[in-house]
């Protein structure tokens, strides 16, 4: 799994902004609030899933109604769309915000006429359902009207619509549409951003980067497969489960009594030493080279200090004083050096966890590190950028798309990713780097399959939010990106990989020490040992078009 550092053109970022009514605009809060009183959010278009709507103001049909104005201001009519004939549909997508566990009831306003012997049907929808819907009278002049949704969960937020339709005629007019939510929190999530530390871990509630991240945005039904081709999306499902890999099975998660498999992460404290990066490879061109880093003084990297120098050695740090984690690969030497003194790392580089790499653009694991330089994975990923925490499998629960490492790439990258790994020796049908892959299943399909609990829980995660193609250099189908028991043994607290291991997974004893290894096929264990996880599961795998994950189709 080697990061490269090539030239590369800085992927459009997907500009997802919601206002608070009645605060500045561009205010970022420092991370999830846990406020008990309801909220009111604004949320504007920002893309198209379709315009047939083709007259009026050119250009996406977003841009022509997000107007910066809330009922009852007036709205100028320096751009509109027009229908211009009968049954035509126009469908924008709405920014999200956090529900912070809550629901919504969300008011869909809209400024627009019908004229003689034309209705308009305005629909709020999400993922294929509609979940409310108005129709405006032929005849009916300019005003402020509006369609009312509740009950709204995180998941339909993060897909939320509005849909414009005609009928009878085409002589209608929209010049301004948003959304304003209502956010009823639910329970505290606790403990909190900022309080983060030994003892004190991220609970399974909590998720890096903003509602609008990539990772975190559930996938929508029916989604577009790559190049709108499902011949496409087969013809790279087939190398992904053939040739590509060496094993016809997943990689394995283990826990490890010493604490050393997956990537451990680190919460920096204030009273935390600070440390000066120094980037070793690739001429030391690194976006952290020279900074200085808190570090608690118990961290160790993946596979602790006594790891190979050549292995991965990979560490993450996040500050939570100022939003920034820190991604190291191949961490060198036996131990951290005296506080203050210099980390040598062969790579590395940051990105923010909550908040806005710049004005008006959220931070969602993929977009704060500039351009043309390299990153602590191979797709410029944030560490944590869909990597599984043990806390997640202790609820039973992982709310974002995973991270998975592919033996290579065909020499390209598409969004979310910002560059590319190890190259295949046949790129014919690999896949690039950043690929959606997705598990076409129901959870009424999951929950039927004969399979222990524990697996289900990856495969509705695969289902729901789907797996980015992060990092290159995994011998089986893929392998997927976990932290690890070191970050919590490090400090003298129990390791609960191992513990989740010894309950769920198989003891595997090798030179005396007994892990434990999760399989995600077919095993002694399950109600149905002899299921063929390659026709009932992994054939169910799709390789999606970028445009999804761009929330752009």
């Amino acid at each position: 799994m080697t990061p490269l550092h090539r030239s590369l053109a800085l992927a459009a970022a997907l500009l997802l902004a919601s206002t608070a009514l009645a605060e500045p605009a561009g205010a970022a809060p420092p991370g999830p609030p846990a406020a008990a009183a309801d909220t009111s959010v604004v949320l504007r278009p920002d893309g198209d899933i379709v315009r047939e709507w083709t007259s009026g103001t050119s250009g996406p049909a977003w841009s022509a109604l997000d107007d910066a104005v809330v009922q009852p201001a007036s709205v100028s009519a320096a751009d509109y769309i027009y229908a211009g004939g009968t049954g035509r549909r126009t469908e924008v997508t709405l920014a999200t915000t956090s529900l912070t566990g809550g629901t919504a009831s969300v008011a869909g306003w809209f400024y627009a006429n019908t004229g003689a012997g034309t209705q308009l049907q305005v629909e709020i929808v999400t993922a294929g359902r509609t979940l409310a819907s108005t129709t405006i009278p032929a005849g009916g002049g300019f005003t402020w009207r509006s369609v009312s949704a509740t009950g709204i969960v995180q998941a339909d937020l993060n897909d939320l619509r509005l849909r414009f339709t005609t009928a009878g005629g085409g002589d209608s007019n929209v010049r301004a549409a948003y959304a304003a939510a209502t956010v009823t929190p639910g329970p505290t999530c606790t403990p909190a951003w900022g309080s983060f530390g030994p003892g004190a871990w991220p609970p399974a509630c909590w998720r890096p980067f903003e509602a609008s991240s990539p990772f975190n945005t559930p996938i929508p039904a029916n989604p577009r497969p790559i190049g709108g081709s499902t011949q496409r999306s087969d013809a790279i499902k087939g190398r992904i489960l053939g040739d590509i890999s060496a094993r016809d099975y997943p990689g394995h998660i283990s826990a490890d009594p010493r604490g050393v498999g997956g990537e451990p992460t680190y919460y920096a404290q204030p009273g935390d030493p600070s440390y000066v990066i120094d980037c070793l490879s690739y001429g030391g061109n690194c976006t952290i080279d020279g900074m200085s880093v808190r570090i608690p003084a118990q961290a160790a990297p993946e596979g602790g200090w006594s790891a190979a120098a050549g292995a991965d050695r990979h560490l993450t740090v996040v500050d939570q004083s100022t939003g920034w984690s820190y991604d190291m690969w191949q961490v060198r030497g036996s131990g951290l050096p005296a506080p203050g003194g210099t980390l040598q790392i062969s790579f590395g580089g940051r990105s923010r966890v909550v908040g806005e790499c710049s004005p008006g653009v959220p931070a969602d694991g993929t977009n704060c590190e500039p351009s043309g330089v390299g990153h602590g994975t191979a797709a410029h990923f944030a560490g944590l950028a869909g990597r599984v925490r043990a806390e997640e499998l202790q609820a039973g629960r992982i709310n974002h798309a995973l991270n998975i490492v592919i033996d290579c790439d065909n020499g390209t990258f598409v969004y979310p990713a910002r560059g590319k790994g190890q190259t295949c020796a046949n790129t014919v049908d690999a896949p690039p780097m950043g690929a959606l892959l997705q598990l076409d299943l129901t959870s009424q399909q999951i929950d039927a399959l004969p399979v222990q609990p524990w697996k289900k829980v990856f495969l509705r995660a695969m289902a729901e939010y789907g797996m980015y193609f992060g990092d290159t250099g995994s011998q089986n189908l893929f392998a997927i990106e976990a932290e690890s028991g070191n970050q919590y043994t490090a400090f003298g607290r129990p390791d609960p990989w191992l513990a989740y291991g010894q309950a769920n997974w198989e003891p595997y004893t090798a030179d005396g020490v007994t892990s434990y290894v999760a399989k995600l096929y077919n095993r002694p264990g399950d109600p149905d040992p002899t299921l063929d996880w390659t026709s009932a599961v992994w054939s169910h795998l799709r390789v999606l078009d970028p445009c999804v994950a761009q929330r752009t189709c």
